[in-house]
């Protein structure tokens, strides 16, 4: 094997630490002949068939996990705080489509006007309460059907938090969307 590294210096790497790979693992090395058909693994007996040299193993239970639901439907399990998050970061992408549709579906309502989500508040405008807290006459006016004065819930995106106030909100100041709009759940340049 030391004589033929000067000759043949392919055959002179398959000697590794002073044991010929040739012999040890029945290469055929000078055949013309490919060397795959007889040669499976170097664990392997000679004439081994390949199908009993796979090693026999399970998967961790870790990696069998499902996959992910697409974008929207994983949106009804975020806070408000996160859907306005969405909303405003990401301009003009489906991540905001998102985030508009699912504050439609609970009630927000994003005011034209002031670019700003609003909400009403069911415990300050419910008619049928009484007590503390709760709407007067005067609260919840409905103005000739074109706006309505009531205790509304903004959120005010220069503290970013919630802000209560009483206020009078005009239908036409408000953008309307379908409750439950179906949305894409992959678009181009659509993050998930």
């Amino acid at each position: 094997m030391i004589r033929s590294s000067a000759t043949q210096p392919d055959i002179a790497l398959l000697s590794v630490g002073g044991v010929d790979l040739t012999t040890s693992l029945n290469l055929a090395v000078g055949s013309k002949d490919d060397l795959y058909p007889t040669f499976y693994s170097p664990y392997s007996a000679p004439g081994t068939p390949p199908q009993t040299v796979e090693p026999d193993f399970t998967l961790p239970s870790c990696y069998n996990v499902q996959a992910p639901m697409p974008g929207p439907q994983k949106a009804a399990a975020f806070s408000d705080e996160t859907l306005f998050f969405m909303f405003y970061s990401s301009p003009r992408d489906i991540l905001q489509e998102v985030a508009a549709q699912e504050l439609y579906n609970r009630h927000w309502r994003f005011h034209k006007d002031l670019g700003m989500w609003v909400t009403k508040e069911p415990e300050y405008n419910d008619p049928s309460q009484t007590g503390p807290g709760t709407e007067t006459s005067e609260t919840n006016k409905r103005l000739n059907g074109a706006g309505e004065k009531a205790v509304y819930t903004y959120w005010d995106v220069e503290k970013w938090d919630k802000e209560r106030k009483e206020d009078v909100v005009m239908f036409d100041a408000l953008e309307e969307r379908q409750p439950g709009m179906a949305l894409p759940t992959a678009a181009t340049g659509a993050r998930e």
